[in-house]
């Protein structure tokens, strides 16, 4: 049996209780048979993606011995299954300027061999500001999650430019400008921030301009990206069949 509950002054908010409230077991007898009710309240997994509910299990036994037994077993594979179940970078988050952009000296040549020897995609750049409202709230709401982290530097390597700065930046045709004519004139970067995916030899593949809604659809903007779907849709039309398939 099912029951809904998502009335948020039910919902248990502190981790410190998970043992009495994640899995409960009531023992009663009814007649000639011993029956076992499990509970189990998921109430913190609306944070993690999961529905808010509760699971109700009746089992009857003969033996009230044996019901016993099986309630003591079924608390305790209850907990360990919550551990194992819950993703190991859930609710996780790294400074983005160590864990998700590369160090580099601004030399997109060099990035793009490196990607080409490591086999990966190509180049992301993220062209921010230092006042840009919409670059912070990526870094401190979706480039700091460990899985966006993992993902991206696996395929690319990533790095971030100021398109307001006068840093060098070496090119992929190998001409060495300031960081704010490489974003305005070489890549008509008028707005922040704009993430500038290459290949390896410099070709643009694609840019998405803004900040998303949260870090699910900033993976998908990097699967958009990494099987290539950007050669045959755009990215909302990509987005919403993600969301309709999930």
């Amino acid at each position: 049996v099912n029951m809904n509950f998502n009335s948020p002054s039910t919902r248990l908010q502190r981790w410190g209780h998970i043992a009495q409230n994640c899995a409960v077991t009531r023992l009663s007898s009814t007649g000639d048979h011993s029956w076992l009710v499990t509970t189990f309240n998921a109430w913190f997994l609306p944070n993690l993606g999961y529905p808010y509910k509760r699971q109700m299990v009746l089992t009857r036994y003969s033996d009230k011995h044996e019901m016993t037994l099986q309630a003591i077993l079924k608390s305790g594979a209850t907990l360990v299954l919550l551990v194992l179940l819950m993703p190991a970078s859930a609710g996780q988050t790294r400074d983005p300027a160590t864990y998700f952009f590369h160090d580099s000296f601004n030399d997109l040549r060099e990035e793009g061999e490196i990607a080409r020897q490591e086999g990966k995609v190509g180049v992301l750049v993220m062209f921010e500001t230092n006042d840009c409202p919409w670059c912070r709230r990526m870094k401190e709401m979706v480039l700091n999650q460990v899985e966006v982290q993992n993902y991206f530097r696996a395929h690319f390597q990533v790095i971030a430019i100021n398109a307001e700065g006068d840093a060098l930046v070496t090119g992929f045709d190998g001409e060495e400008v300031p960081e704010s004519d490489f974003a305005l004139r070489h890549n008509r970067v008028r707005a922040t921030p704009v993430f500038a995916f290459f290949d390896p030899s410099g070709n643009m593949l694609t840019r998405y301009t803004g900040a998303t809604k949260d870090s699910q659809e900033f993976l998908w903007l990097g699967e958009y990206v990494v099987e290539a779907h950007f050669r045959t849709q755009r990215f909302s039309r990509y987005k919403r069949e993600r969301k309709e398939g999930s």
